[in-house]
């Protein structure tokens, strides 16, 4: 699936689909076919890509060429400005978010579920950009699909904290029909406006996971460990 990034010759971006199949920690850990084929639809091997821990909270880390073809645990978000390293994100319902500075050629990407909005993961990637050189105003930002608000229902007690976090904004935190829901994707635009970011500068695919069956997996729907991904890396 394309996006706003895929205007960017430099670039290696996107949002995949389920039609590539299971594109897990797992599955890439397994060297699966699904993995390796995705991989050469895209001109790179496994050995180019890092992935995430992905633990909900917002540790992020800077990536060099001795992290290629790894895991890097304990974490939710990772910046670059190697070439040749595809960052990768994988989610079922979480948001995955893309970063791109088209001034300094440096990357991101961050795993952004209620847990990891909340702890900031979004600025936290913007913070770590800065220190490789990245002024926010040039950081573009691009979200994938996620669980839209109109599934991510959620107890009173993760209301509360998102009511905290947010006070009384009802498109973020909304009540309907006596029961609560969250949306994401507000809730990061807001905190990433908060980290500088440019409002003009951040796009959404604004598609909802457990709507689209057809086109990806949803773990709130599904209940099983299968996973798209969202990745951006710089071309050599």
């Amino acid at each position: 699936m394309q996006n706003s990034f895929s205007r960017i010759s430099w670039l290696w971006c996107g949002f995949s689909t389920r039609e590539w199949g299971d594109l897990s920690k797992e599955s890439f850990r397994r060297r699966d076919t699904s993995f390796n084929t995705f991989a050469q639809s895209l001109g790179v091997t496994l050995e180019n890509f890092v992935l995430m821990g992905q633990v909900h909270g917002n540790n992020v880390r800077i990536m060099n060429q001795r992290d290629a073809g790894s895991v890097i645990d304990q974490t939710d978000g990772l910046v670059t400005k190697e070439k040749g390293l595809v960052l990768v994100v994988q989610t079922a319902d979480c948001l995955p978010i893309l970063f791109a500075d088209v001034s300094k050629k440096i990357i991101g990407v961050a795993h952004a579920g209620w847990r990891g909005t909340l702890a900031g993961i979004g600025a936290s990637v913007v913070n770590s950009m800065t220190q490789l050189g990245s002024d926010p105003k040039d950081i573009l930002i691009d979200s994938g699909p996620c669980l839209g608000p109109c599934h991510f229902e959620v107890k009173e007690d993760v209301f509360v904290l998102f009511k905290d976090k947010f006070g009384a904004d009802k498109d973020i935190n909304i009540e309907r029909k006596g029961k609560t829901f969250l949306d994401l994707r507000k809730a990061n635009f807001k905190l990433l406006l908060e980290a500088g970011i440019n409002p003009l500068n951040i796009k959404t695919v604004g598609r909802c996971t457990y709507c689209q069956p057809e086109n990806f997996f949803s773990f709130r729907r599904d209940g099983n460990d299968f996973r798209q991904m969202g990745w951006v890396g710089i071309k050599k």
